[in-house]
Protein backbone atom coordinates (compact mmCIF):
# COMPACT_ATOMS: atom_id res chain seq x y z
CA UNK A 1 0.00 0.00 0.00
CA UNK A 2 1.14 3.68 -0.30
CA UNK A 3 1.21 5.87 2.44
CA UNK A 4 0.73 9.83 2.57
CA UNK A 5 2.56 12.34 5.23
CA UNK A 6 1.72 15.96 5.18
CA UNK A 7 4.66 17.62 3.08
CA UNK A 8 7.23 19.45 4.61
CA UNK A 9 6.51 17.46 7.88
CA UNK A 10 9.84 15.69 8.84
CA UNK A 11 8.85 13.61 11.53
CA UNK A 12 5.38 12.32 10.46
CA UNK A 13 7.63 10.99 7.15
CA UNK A 14 10.33 9.83 9.38
CA UNK A 15 7.30 7.91 11.90
CA UNK A 16 5.93 6.32 8.26
CA UNK A 17 8.91 5.06 6.92
CA UNK A 18 10.56 1.33 8.48
CA UNK A 19 11.97 -1.68 7.20
CA UNK A 20 8.31 -2.67 4.89
CA UNK A 21 8.67 0.59 3.07
CA UNK A 22 9.90 -0.13 -0.45
CA UNK A 23 10.31 3.82 -1.56
CA UNK A 24 9.70 7.27 -0.36
CA UNK A 25 8.76 9.33 -3.29
CA UNK A 26 7.75 12.58 -3.45
CA UNK A 27 7.64 16.28 -5.14
CA UNK A 28 11.11 18.62 -4.70
CA UNK A 29 8.23 21.47 -4.28
CA UNK A 30 4.64 20.82 -4.70
CA UNK A 31 2.46 21.55 -7.69
CA UNK A 32 -0.77 20.53 -7.91
CA UNK A 33 -0.72 20.69 -3.97
CA UNK A 34 -0.37 24.92 -3.95
CA UNK A 35 3.16 25.74 -5.28
CA UNK A 36 4.43 24.66 -2.04
CA UNK A 37 8.75 24.60 -2.09
CA UNK A 38 10.32 22.37 0.14
CA UNK A 39 11.00 22.93 3.50
CA UNK A 40 15.06 23.75 4.31
CA UNK A 41 16.42 20.45 5.10
CA UNK A 42 13.20 18.19 4.47
CA UNK A 43 14.73 16.79 0.87
CA UNK A 44 17.79 16.07 2.69
CA UNK A 45 15.75 14.31 5.63
CA UNK A 46 13.61 12.35 3.11
CA UNK A 47 16.64 10.96 2.01
CA UNK A 48 18.09 10.05 4.82
CA UNK A 49 14.97 8.30 6.22
CA UNK A 50 14.72 6.27 2.98
CA UNK A 51 18.19 5.40 2.95
CA UNK A 52 18.30 4.54 6.83
CA UNK A 53 15.31 1.91 6.09
CA UNK A 54 16.95 0.65 3.01
CA UNK A 55 14.41 1.83 0.65
CA UNK A 56 14.53 3.92 -2.38
CA UNK A 57 14.14 7.75 -2.40
CA UNK A 58 12.64 9.00 -5.30
CA UNK A 59 11.32 12.54 -6.32
CA UNK A 60 8.59 13.37 -8.70
CA UNK A 61 10.18 16.19 -11.30
CA UNK A 62 7.33 15.83 -13.69
CA UNK A 63 6.38 19.49 -13.12
CA UNK A 64 9.43 21.07 -11.53
CA UNK A 65 12.20 19.12 -14.14
CA UNK A 66 13.34 20.30 -17.09
CA UNK A 67 14.74 23.87 -16.47
CA UNK A 68 11.08 25.10 -15.01
CA UNK A 69 12.62 26.20 -11.71
CA UNK A 70 16.16 27.36 -13.02
CA UNK A 71 18.19 24.48 -12.57
CA UNK A 72 17.72 21.66 -14.95
CA UNK A 73 16.09 19.67 -11.46
CA UNK A 74 14.61 21.70 -8.37
CA UNK A 75 16.39 19.39 -6.35
CA UNK A 76 19.73 20.09 -7.20
CA UNK A 77 19.68 23.73 -5.16
CA UNK A 78 19.03 21.13 -1.86
CA UNK A 79 22.30 18.84 -2.63
CA UNK A 80 20.44 15.56 -1.75
CA UNK A 81 21.36 12.89 -4.63
CA UNK A 82 18.12 10.69 -5.39
CA UNK A 83 17.80 7.22 -6.72
CA UNK A 84 15.14 8.02 -8.97
CA UNK A 85 13.43 11.14 -11.22
CA UNK A 86 10.18 11.04 -13.04
CA UNK A 87 10.09 13.71 -15.80
CA UNK A 88 7.59 14.37 -18.12
CA UNK A 89 5.47 17.20 -19.58
CA UNK A 90 8.47 19.75 -20.46
CA UNK A 91 10.47 17.28 -21.73
CA UNK A 92 8.49 16.96 -24.67
CA UNK A 93 7.90 20.27 -25.61
CA UNK A 94 4.35 19.42 -26.17
CA UNK A 95 4.90 16.04 -27.15
CA UNK A 96 4.08 12.79 -25.32
CA UNK A 97 6.58 11.86 -23.51
CA UNK A 98 7.85 10.38 -19.56
CA UNK A 99 11.10 9.53 -18.37
CA UNK A 100 12.69 8.11 -15.12
CA UNK A 101 16.45 8.63 -14.65
CA UNK A 102 18.15 6.09 -12.53
CA UNK A 103 21.22 6.47 -10.12
CA UNK A 104 23.98 4.00 -8.64
CA UNK A 105 22.79 1.04 -7.85
CA UNK A 106 18.95 1.67 -8.48
CA UNK A 107 20.20 2.21 -12.46
CA UNK A 108 21.18 -1.91 -12.49
CA UNK A 109 17.37 -2.66 -11.07
CA UNK A 110 15.48 -2.49 -14.21
CA UNK A 111 17.01 -4.76 -17.02
CA UNK A 112 16.25 -4.74 -20.72
CA UNK A 113 12.95 -6.73 -20.84
CA UNK A 114 11.91 -6.06 -17.35
CA UNK A 115 9.40 -3.35 -18.18
CA UNK A 116 7.86 -2.74 -21.36
CA UNK A 117 5.32 -0.11 -22.79
CA UNK A 118 3.49 0.09 -26.24
CA UNK A 119 4.19 3.44 -27.22
CA UNK A 120 7.65 3.98 -24.88
CA UNK A 121 10.17 5.33 -27.03
CA UNK A 122 8.66 6.07 -29.53
CA UNK A 123 10.85 8.30 -32.40
CA UNK A 124 8.87 11.41 -32.81
CA UNK A 125 8.36 12.46 -29.06
CA UNK A 126 12.43 11.55 -28.62
CA UNK A 127 13.76 14.07 -31.07
CA UNK A 128 11.13 16.53 -29.67
CA UNK A 129 12.82 15.79 -26.14
CA UNK A 130 16.32 15.59 -27.41
CA UNK A 131 15.61 19.09 -29.31
CA UNK A 132 13.79 20.65 -26.21
CA UNK A 133 17.37 19.41 -23.92
CA UNK A 134 19.40 21.40 -26.89
CA UNK A 135 16.85 24.62 -26.97
CA UNK A 136 17.21 25.13 -22.96
CA UNK A 137 20.96 24.48 -23.07
CA UNK A 138 21.79 26.81 -25.92
CA UNK A 139 19.07 29.58 -25.81
CA UNK A 140 19.66 30.26 -22.30
CA UNK A 141 16.30 29.18 -20.45
CA UNK A 142 18.01 28.26 -17.21
CA UNK A 143 18.25 31.78 -16.36
CA UNK A 144 15.57 32.84 -18.04
CA UNK A 145 13.25 30.97 -15.86
CA UNK A 146 14.75 32.92 -13.00
CA UNK A 147 14.30 36.22 -14.53
CA UNK A 148 10.48 35.07 -15.62
CA UNK A 149 9.72 34.59 -11.68
CA UNK A 150 11.66 37.14 -10.62
CA UNK A 151 9.49 39.50 -13.21
CA UNK A 152 6.45 38.27 -11.89
CA UNK A 153 7.11 38.88 -8.60
CA UNK A 154 8.50 42.38 -8.96
CA UNK A 155 5.28 42.95 -11.14
CA UNK A 156 2.86 41.69 -8.34
CA UNK A 157 4.68 43.24 -5.59
CA UNK A 158 3.80 47.14 -7.81
CA UNK A 159 0.15 46.31 -8.21
CA UNK A 160 0.19 47.44 -4.49
CA UNK A 161 -2.81 45.35 -4.13
CA UNK A 162 -3.77 44.24 -0.82
CA UNK A 163 -5.49 41.03 -2.11
CA UNK A 164 -2.42 39.73 -3.25
CA UNK A 165 0.08 38.77 -0.51
CA UNK A 166 2.91 37.74 -2.39
CA UNK A 167 4.74 35.10 -4.86
CA UNK A 168 5.90 31.89 -3.99
CA UNK A 169 7.35 29.03 -5.79
CA UNK A 170 10.85 28.71 -8.42
CA UNK A 171 11.65 30.30 -11.44
CA UNK A 172 8.76 29.91 -13.76
CA UNK A 173 6.70 27.98 -11.54
CA UNK A 174 5.03 30.32 -9.08
CA UNK A 175 1.71 30.73 -7.40
CA UNK A 176 0.22 34.50 -6.29
CA UNK A 177 -0.68 33.93 -2.91
CA UNK A 178 -4.43 36.41 -2.15
CA UNK A 179 -5.64 37.86 1.29
CA UNK A 180 -9.15 36.10 0.68
CA UNK A 181 -10.30 32.69 -0.96
CA UNK A 182 -10.63 34.28 -4.51
CA UNK A 183 -8.82 31.75 -6.62
CA UNK A 184 -11.40 30.44 -8.53
CA UNK A 185 -12.90 33.77 -9.19
CA UNK A 186 -10.04 35.04 -10.74
CA UNK A 187 -8.73 32.69 -12.87
CA UNK A 188 -12.24 32.33 -14.34
CA UNK A 189 -11.60 36.20 -15.48
CA UNK A 190 -7.72 35.65 -16.39
CA UNK A 191 -9.12 33.15 -18.90
CA UNK A 192 -11.90 35.16 -19.77
CA UNK A 193 -9.34 37.40 -21.04
CA UNK A 194 -6.94 34.90 -22.84
CA UNK A 195 -4.96 33.52 -19.46
CA UNK A 196 -4.67 30.53 -18.47
CA UNK A 197 -4.01 29.59 -15.02
CA UNK A 198 -4.31 27.33 -12.08
CA UNK A 199 -6.41 27.96 -8.79
CA UNK A 200 -4.77 25.24 -6.74
CA UNK A 201 -5.81 26.45 -3.17
CA UNK A 202 -8.62 28.83 -3.02
CA UNK A 203 -6.09 31.50 -1.99
CA UNK A 204 -3.95 30.94 -4.72
CA UNK A 205 -3.47 30.93 -8.10
CA UNK A 206 -0.14 28.67 -10.35
CA UNK A 207 1.48 30.43 -13.34
CA UNK A 208 3.46 28.55 -15.02
CA UNK A 209 4.55 29.52 -18.61
CA UNK A 210 6.54 28.76 -21.22
CA UNK A 211 10.19 29.59 -20.68
CA UNK A 212 10.41 31.08 -24.16
CA UNK A 213 7.22 33.64 -23.10
CA UNK A 214 8.49 37.47 -23.79
CA UNK A 215 8.56 40.42 -21.33
CA UNK A 216 5.89 41.73 -23.13
CA UNK A 217 3.47 38.94 -22.66
CA UNK A 218 4.45 39.07 -18.82
CA UNK A 219 3.41 42.81 -18.52
CA UNK A 220 0.24 41.97 -20.35
CA UNK A 221 -0.58 39.56 -18.03
CA UNK A 222 0.25 41.74 -14.59
CA UNK A 223 -1.45 44.48 -16.49
CA UNK A 224 -4.60 42.34 -16.84
CA UNK A 225 -4.49 41.19 -13.26
CA UNK A 226 -4.43 44.70 -11.88
CA UNK A 227 -7.22 45.19 -14.15
CA UNK A 228 -9.45 42.95 -13.22
CA UNK A 229 -8.75 43.29 -9.20
CA UNK A 230 -9.53 46.72 -9.76
CA UNK A 231 -12.44 45.94 -11.37
CA UNK A 232 -13.62 44.07 -8.38
CA UNK A 233 -12.96 46.83 -5.94
CA UNK A 234 -14.82 49.48 -7.35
Amino acid sequence: GVTHVPYGDTAALEAAVDEDTAMVMLEPMLGEGGVVPAPPGYLADAAAAARSAGALFALDEVQTGMGRTGAWFAHEESGVQPDLVTLAKGLGGGLPIGAMLAFGPAADLLQPGSHGSTFGGNPISCAAALAVIDTIAGDGLLSRAKQIGAFIAEGVAALADPLFTGVRGQGALVAITMSQPQAAALESALRAEGFLVNAVAPDAIRLAPPLVITDDKLSAFLDALGTITMGSDS
